[in-house]
This record gives C-alpha cells, sequence and structure tokens, in this order.
C-alpha cells in the first residue's frame, strides 16, 4: 500500500509469513526499514535470495 506520503506500507494483520519484496528483476543495492507501531511486532526471520533462471 503507498500512503498519501508516497512511502509503502506494508499492513500486517495475522501472524502468518510475508511477501514484503516482489521484484522481478535483480536488484543489486537497496534498503529496506522496517517499523511498528504495535509493542507485539515481533520479526523472526528473513530470507534472501535471487534465482536467475526463475523459481
Amino acid at each position: 500500500m503507498i500512503g498519501e506520503d508516497g512511502e509503502s506500507y506494508l499492513l500486517v494483520t495475522t501472524p502468518t509469513l510475508y511477501n514484503v519484496i516482489n521484484n522481478d528483476s535483480y536488484v543489486r543495492r537497496g534498503t529496506l526499514n522496517m517499523s511498528s507501531n504495535s509493542p507485539d511486532f515481533e520479526l523472526f526471520a528473513f530470507t534472501f535470495g535471487i534465482y536467475d533462471t526463475g523459481p
């Protein structure tokens, strides 16, 4: 979701796996900043990878 401020937001509603970035092209460098307005929010694992020939 894109907010009125031009920033991208991910609404987390259930405790499940979320695909945060879906990019068809390989991005060599980038920054992902994450924050929450909930004291109960927790992050457990991140995975990063690239499939040169597709999934």
